[in-house]
């Protein structure tokens, strides 16, 4: 059973080969969206928002940081691809590797909630699970308490 915990100055994170396959799965899944290159920045698209109201601000934005922060995404990801991968238990995460982890599990359930059809904040009240969805709200669910318990691991 997962656990998650601080020692020793370390986020550990206890998983089984099950929850590791989970894992690594939802990474598979929703890394594509989060690293696709040439997807406009939109106000309502939330992994890749834009910066600024103003178009032509906006264009100057996305000329000078589009590349170096999609560059990012791809990078966290694989990094914590590589993580899920190997056969290393626990996984000890320093404070930068699990600051890695909180960022790509963010962009994940970014991903995730995007096929959702989560908006904004809320979404608890009137989440419902709709027929073909279950997959995709497991992996949601799964990220959220691995972010969850790596933030509690990080505040001890």
């Amino acid at each position: 059973m997962a656990r998650i915990r601080r020692y020793l100055g370390r986020v550990e994170v206890w998983l089984d080969d099950r929850e590791r396959a989970a894992l690594l799965n939802a990474v598979e899944a929703l890394s594509e969206e989060i690293t696709a290159s040439g997807e406009p920045a939109t106000a309502g698209n939330r992994l890749h928002p834009r910066a600024y109201d103003d178009p032509s601000m906006e264009k100057e934005f996305q000329r000078f940081a589009a590349a170096e922060i999609s560059a990012t995404h791809s990078a966290d990801i694989a990094a914590m691809r590589e993580d899920l991968g190997g056969n290393t238990q626990p996984l000890r995460l320093d404070e930068d590797r699990a600051m890695l982890w909180l960022r790509s599990l963010n962009l994940l359930r970014l991903a995730a909630g995007g096929r959702l059809g989560i908006e904004e904040d809320g979404w608890e009240e009137t989440a419902a699970v709709e027929p073909g969805d279950e997959e995709t709200w497991a992996m949601f669910m799964d990220l959220g308490w691995v972010q969850e318990g790596i933030l509690s691991a990080m505040e001890k």
